[in-house]
């Protein structure tokens, strides 16, 4: 059986998390961008450890007039200082989802574990007890058509981080 928690989410609890996070998402919205999936495939991916070299490079373009219009030296200086502001908050949101969504899996793995026992026990029941039969008949079809390999993963509505 999966961890659980000290105690259990209230609707008090949830309201003042959504209500937190919706006001992060307000104040952040104007300085970051929705990507499509689409779009989120056509960025390229940078080399890891090349911010560290970042300030050499522009320095030295800056040394010798060099200037690509597309990609302003000022503009790329700026970008590179959101990125790393991005890059802690990003972060951030990460522990947070990955937190959420470990509680989530293991609610999850609970609530099914749960429902395992539940289900063995009542089947068992059928034998001597036709009402019990009658009324777990369509849970029997469920479990006879969903089986193991038809498993539920609980990030899959969840689009990509």
């Amino acid at each position: 059986m999966a961890r659980r928690p000290e105690s259990q989410l209230t609707e008090e609890i949830v309201r003042s998390a959504t209500d937190k996070i919706n006001a992060i998402r307000a104040e952040i919205d104007p300085c970051t961008l929705d990507l499509s999936k689409d779009e989120r495939k056509e960025q390229a991916p940078a080399r890891k450890g090349f911010e560290t070299h970042f300030h050499r490079l522009i320095t030295l373009a800056q040394e010798k007039g060099i200037n690509i219009e597309r990609s302003p030296r000022d503009m790329l200086i700026k970008e590179m200082e959101n990125d790393l502001k991005l890059r802690q908050l990003t972060n951030l949101a990460g522990l947070l989802y990955n937190r959420i969504l470990d509680s989530y899996r293991a609610n999850h793995a609970n609530v099914w574990d749960g429902f395992l026992a539940y289900y063995r026990i009542l089947s068992a029941m059928c034998q001597v007890d036709p009402e019990v039969e009658s009324a777990l008949k369509p849970i029997i079809s469920f479990m006879a058509i969903n089986s193991n390999h038809d498993v539920e993963d609980p990030a899959k509505d969840v689009d990509e981080v």
